[in-house]
């Protein structure tokens, strides 16, 4: 049995019309994964984040409040529950994130739905004392721009701020906005979104916006100052990253060329164990900064059926991974209802497996985050050429 349950055969990387913050961060980091990421199938094979999903209900709670008004905590409910019930109506047929279940049970629930509810409060209120001040000084309120998509830099440049009004950018984050190593400074990366916003507003309205307005779910709101000259720079910068990627498709590049295989950079990727990259570069000193064991290897016998038929046990000669040291690892409880493929595997299949934790003792153990995958169900990598037509895989 395949992982996903359908034939993904390969996954094409082809070019990229314009670039948005998200997928510029992405191409800074890793242009290998910008176009994993753009490949129709490649969601199949990522394993999702209850965070996230709870983060897209939250995001929609504080986007909803702006536009409505009345009763406010009903709208707020409405909005969470539909939110919620898209998510997991979908996580319910997807090969990887079914394992996660119903909504109370991911972690947090109750915690970030407490916290939009409180935000959104906030929002509202500061909202009707906005609304009362313009009125009472020129009669009448600023048009206000919501989730509006924006365009700039002749279509190569695109983005969908949260909120646009008067002079002011608003972003919504249902994370931390600090620096993981210095928490006193905002995310570089939330500040150049800011300033590609920015950029955008005054090439789509005409004005530049005097401040960028980070929301978290919990802490302090901060503001970001808004400078043209930067913000222009930034465009470029954009720009640029577009052009050099989309330069190595159209010169049907190998896949090796648009990686960049580092621990740093791989350890948040959800394409890892499809990689081919990765899992060439990856060695055991990586473990430290990767924050979870990888093994990719073959199975020295059949899967044996431990804790009266209810997990698997499995037996597995490694080939490359952060545990290349050891000669064979043993692993288990292993769940099939969790990882089905691993009921089909027979002596000599080969396997990677990412999102491992170790025990006290120094096993390894499968977590939440585990994925198990037979490599005879890794889809191929292929780079479109532009210019000729042809497909190169790898």
């Amino acid at each position: 049995m395949s992982l996903t349950g359908t034939v993904c055969e390969q996954l094409c990387i082809g070019p990229i019309e314009a670039v948005s913050p998200t997928l510029a961060e992405m191409l800074r980091t890793c242009k290998l994964r910008a176009g994993i990421s753009r490949a129709e199938g490649a969601s199949k094979f990522v394993l999702g984040n209850p965070k996230a999903w709870l983060g897209i209900a939250y995001h929609e709670v504080l986007a909803a409040t702006g536009r409505h008004s009345g009763d406010i905590d009903s709208v707020i409910a409405a909005v969470w529950k539909s939110a919620i019930d898209r998510e997991f109506q979908r996580i319910k047929t997807h090969p990887l994130d079914r394992r996660f279940g119903v909504p109370e049970s991911w972690p947090r629930y109750h915690l970030i739905a407490a916290m939009a509810r409180i935000r959104a409060q906030e929002l509202a209120a500061a909202k009707a004392c906005s609304e009362r001040d313009r009125q009472g000084i020129d009669g009448g309120s600023a048009e206000i721009y919501r989730e509006q998509k924006f365009s700039g830099a002749k279509g190569r440049l695109v983005g969908r701020p949260d909120v646009v009004r008067t002079d002011e950018i608003i972003d919504f984050k249902s994370g931390d906005i600090h620096d993981d190593e210095d928490h006193e400074r905002v995310r570089p990366s939330y500040v150049r979104q800011l300033r590609l916003y920015g950029f955008l507003v005054k090439e789509s309205l005409g004005w530049w916006p005097r401040k960028g307005i980070l929301i978290p779910m919990i802490g302090p709101i901060v503001e970001v100052e808004i400078e043209p000259e930067v913000c222009i720079a930034e465009a470029n910068d954009a720009v640029r990253l577009l052009k050099n990627y989309n330069a190595l498709v159209s010169e049907g590049s190998e896949c090796a060329q648009f990686a960049s295989p580092l621990p740093q950079t791989c350890r948040w990727c959800p394409f890892q164990t499809i990689c081919p990259s990765f899992w060439e570069a990856v060695e055991p000193d990586w473990l430290g900064e990767l924050g979870a064991a990888v093994v990719m290897g073959k199975l020295k016998e059949a899967p044996r059926t431990i804790h009266c038929g209810t997990a698997l046990s499995l037996t597995i000669e490694i080939k490359s991974g952060t545990e290349h040291c050891l000669m064979a690892l043993e692993l288990a409880p292993v769940n099939s209802e969790i990882h089905p493929a691993a009921k089909y595997l027979q002596r000599g299949d080969e396997i990677r497996i990412s999102g491992l934790s170790r025990r006290p003792d120094g096993t390894l153990r499968l977590t939440d985050r585990t994925i198990l995958i037979p490599v005879s169900d890794l889809p191929k990598i292929v780079i479109q050429n532009t210019h000729s037509g042809q497909v190169f895989q790898e």
